[in-house]
């Protein structure tokens, strides 16, 4: 368990110090990094990882820590940009209107078609997402989610 949980830390300090484990003599400071995927199968044991996209690993998991106390919440890694995405627009209620750049990556904008084309959503492209007006018209059209960059509506 993170020993500075709960205390207040200047972010600097959460930075290098948040997702280690509890101090015990001898034993390192961080976790230490896990280069590995795949693992042993063979245990009946549900908290034993086999493979690191289903339960992560222990330097996965000082990673949601560390980013979690510097956000003030709970964070959540993925092995991969579309993994997010997907998990980014499982949070989209249906019948929301979603404001996409022209530009995006095409595996975001393949699930929002496929969204659209099963009657969860409906999508408006965009293009220059970096205009004051393109924010705009996002905030007005599509169902920001909270805690995203804007108020709770």
């Amino acid at each position: 368990m993170d020993e500075t949980a709960g205390l207040q830390y200047r972010p600097e300090t959460v930075a290098v110090t948040a997702g280690r484990p509890a101090a015990e003599p001898g034993q390192p400071m961080n976790v230490p990094l896990v280069l590995a995927s795949n693992f042993r199968a063979g245990t009946t044991d549900s908290s034993v990882t086999e493979y690191a996209r289903d339960g992560g690993t222990a330097t996965w998991q000082a990673l949601e820590d560390a980013v979690g106390a510097l956000e003030g919440g709970t964070a959540v890694a993925f092995g991969s940009g579309i993994g997010a995405a997907a998990a980014m627009l499982d949070l989209v209620p249906t019948g929301a209107h979603v404001v996409v750049p022209t530009d995006s990556y095409a595996g975001v904008r393949a699930l929002l078609a496929d969204g659209a084309a099963h009657g969860r959503w409906t999508v408006t492209t965009a293009r220059n997402p970096r205009s004051l007006r393109w924010i705009n018209r996002l905030r007005r059209l599509s169902s920001w989610p909270t805690g995203i960059g804007r108020r709770s509506q």
